[in-house]
Formats: structure tokens, C-alpha cells, sequence
């Protein structure tokens, strides 16, 4: 654990509380994987929300990654002509 918390990226955020708080106890996370997963990731969670009522009625609510691709291929299926809606709603 201590040769963890001296590598240089590490010690960076452990120095800077803005870093740490963004990458939280496990910043390798964020830094373990390739630039195309990286992107992959990212992209294809920029559209999806906490939850999607499909045209044919079906609710789905998740996270994740395969909740976001599904996410985005259902919007993708869509015509052209059709009205996206999306509520935010607070209780």
C-alpha cells in the first residue's frame, strides 16, 4: 500500500483536495484503462439520464455502461420525425 500512495500521480492528489475529492479513495479508476475505452466510456454516457420510458412502453432505469448503450441505441432507433422528451422532476 505504500509504494501505491508514492507513485507521483497519487501523491498529486492526495496533495490537492479539489483532485482527491474528484477522484475519490480509488483514483486508478479513472487512470487504469486505454484511450478507446476511455472515450467509449465517456461518450456514451453523455445522453442517458437516471431513466427512459421507451416508446413501446418499456421503463428502464440502471447505470452503467450497458444501461447507456442501450440508452443510446434506443435513440438511435428512432425515426427522424420523433419528439424526444426529457422531465426532470424534483420531489
Amino acid at each position: 500500500m505504500a509504494a501505491f500512495r508514492e507513485q507521483p500521480l497519487i501523491r498529486s492528489i492526495a496533495a490537492d483536495p479539489a483532485l482527491e475529492e474528484r477522484y475519490t479513495s480509488d483514483p486508478a479508476f479513472h487512470f487504469d484503462e486505454d484511450l478507446d475505452t476511455y472515450v467509449t466510456r465517456h461518450v456514451a454516457a453523455l445522453l442517458p439520464t437516471a431513466a427512459l420510458l421507451t416508446p413501446d412502453g418499456w421503463w428502464a432505469q440502471g447505470g452503467g455502461l450497458d444501461y447507456d448503450r442501450m440508452f443510446n441505441a434506443c435513440l438511435d432507433g428512432l425515426s427522424a420525425d420523433t419528439m424526444v422528451v426529457r422531465v426532470l422532476y424534483h420531489a
